[in-house]
């Protein structure tokens, strides 16, 4: 299923796919997806937030055959304000219920 997010002010397809999941741990090696902390270092949170945000929204953007280059982690570190993060927490939120029901 896919998600949308909106960051500033543009539409995003948002997708935590296992391969999605799969780059993120590779990134963070020991720290990977399912020991995401969100009460780590707020620097550490937010590289982990925007990394996990980069990887959704790839794998939406692969999903929905839009052009994945797009978007960069220096396009979100710019880009992506502390508005935004809250309706990302809660398509993650969304994201973690969906799992429960299946």
């Amino acid at each position: 299923m896919t998600k949308t997010i909106e960051l500033n002010g543009e539409s995003f397809p948002f997708r935590l796919t296992l391969g999605a999941m799969h780059k993120f741990d590779n990134k963070f090696k020991a720290e990977g997806i399912t020991s995401l902390n969100m009460h780590a270092g707020a620097g550490q949170r937010i590289e982990h937030m925007a990394y996990l945000m980069l990887v959704g929204i790839e794998a939406g953007l692969k999903y929905e055959g839009e052009d994945v280059k797009r978007i960069s982690l220096n396009w979100i570190y710019d880009n992506v304000e502390v508005k935004d993060m809250k309706e990302f927490t809660e398509v993650l939120a969304d994201e973690s219920d969906e799992e429960k029901k299946t």
